[in-house]
């Protein structure tokens, strides 16, 4: 009986281990003469062979069009706005939607919006051009981190737990530039509506607010 007892707590310590080195690695880009994987994201995410704990990799210069992330994957992008960097950065020029709880993206550049419809999502050191923002109801603990956007927002005022970390909120909105969250933390953010005396912050209840820098009618 010892015996097995001590079988199965080896085999479940293993089993992360194993989850770890059976995870894979996808090149996404659809320039002609480039070698990668896939052309975009939807074709990897239709793929059997593309399992969650992979990562997808944006090639350097792909330009793709509206996507949306099935997958519990990490999605990684060239970045943006790097004045000295020797590529032209990979650019999703339309919105991408994560509907796979525990997705990650990391320096993806959107032209659009991130429509989030899953909770446990990292959106970190992106640049989205629309506003990033949940579309469903209760879609909790998502993590933005040091991103360009104009709006950060959430569906009816009912996610909670969000972390609204480091970033850049420049809007131009009649309504608010962030919104409509209930136990929160907004801390280290520099948010700014260049609409003249509108709101910055609305439906903002029960959260931890800190080390802003909020500005109204700053162009």
């Amino acid at each position: 009986m010892k015996t097995q007892a001590l079988r199965l707590i080896f085999l479940v310590v293993l089993l992360p281990i194993f989850a770890f080195v059976n995870a894979r690695s996808w090149h996404i880009n659809n320039q002609s003469g480039i070698s990668a994987d896939f052309v975009d994201i939807n074709a990897a995410m239709s793929s059997d062979n593309v399992v969650d704990g992979d990562t997808l990799y944006l090639g350097a210069g792909c330009v793709i069009g509206s996507q949306t992330l099935s997958k519990r994957v990490t999605l990684i992008g060239t970045g943006w706005r790097y004045n000295d960097s020797p590529v032209n950065p990979a650019k999703i020029n339309g919105d991408i939607t994560v509907t796979a709880a525990g997705a990650r993206l990391l320096g993806v550049y959107v032209v659009g919006s991130c429509n989030i419809k899953a909770s446990n999502i990292v959106v970190e050191r992106c640049y989205v051009g629309s506003a990033i923002r949940s579309q469903s109801n209760n879609l909790n603990n998502v993590k933005v981190l040091s991103c360009w956007t104009p709006y950060i927002g959430s569906a009816n005022h009912s996610s909670s737990g969000w972390e609204i970390k480091n970033n850049i909120v420049k809007g131009s909105s009649s309504a608010a530039t962030v919104r409509d969250f209930y136990n929160a933390v907004v801390e280290n953010n520099i948010i700014i509506n260049t609409y003249s005396g509108k709101s910055i912050l609305v439906n903002i209840d029960f959260c931890t607010i800190r080390n802003n820098i909020m500005l109204c009618g700053y162009r």
